[in-house]
């Protein structure tokens, strides 16, 4: 007969130390865990966000990161920070690389707008432009308006107008007006 002990079996009786060490353990293993998958989705926003020329809605769709979260990266991580600054300034980079090609391929809208933000000459006009509240077509249309055909020029586009009527009476067979008013006389 085998007989039972009272004492208790000190393998069973967990140790208050060791259960701490095993929860010290589990939460830093779950914190890495954390840091990793925010490491991978900081990678992957950034790499949607310049492939979305820096635009931060479409980057956050395409990665399934809210907007706060993007807020809150670019707030506490000076790294993820300067990632996002770099991603800018390389587009701006294109962005002015493009304008010049438009320059040098003589758009003068592409002229205007570099002259208006590399020369103080340039600005003040633009900015008085701009005040008007006016564009170029809007300038060109008032310009028309403002000119007044002369008079002779209108009797003659108007005697042009009566003549290629009365040859074009002629080619069809019509009386022409003279003709009509001399047999309107004759009746009366």
């Amino acid at each position: 007969m085998s007989k039972k002990s009272n004492k208790p079996n000190i393998d069973s009786i967990e140790n208050p130390e060791l259960i701490q060490q095993r929860e010290k353990e589990a939460n830093e293993k779950a914190e890495r865990e954390e840091q990793e998958r925010t490491t991978r989705n900081k990678k992957a926003f950034l790499e949607a966000f310049s492939a979305s020329m820096g635009i931060i809605t479409a980057a956050c769709q395409k990665t399934s990161i809210s907007r706060t979260t993007y807020y809150e990266w670019i707030e506490n991580d000076p790294d993820f920070k300067a990632a996002v600054e770099k991603v800018n300034e390389q587009l701006i980079d294109y962005s002015e690389d493009k304008l010049k090609q438009k320059i040098v391929g003589g758009n003068l809208k592409a002229v205007l707008f570099h002259l208006s933000r590399v020369s103080p000459k340039y600005r003040q006009k633009i900015e008085n432009f701009i005040k008007d509240q006016r564009t170029l077509e809007d300038l060109f249309d008032e310009a028309k308006k403002e000119e007044k055909p002369d008079e002779k020029v209108e009797e003659k586009l108007a005697e042009e107008n009566n003549v290629a009527k009365l040859e074009q009476s002629a080619v069809n067979g019509e009386p022409s007006l003279d003709q009509e008013q001399k047999g309107a006389n004759d009746q009366a």
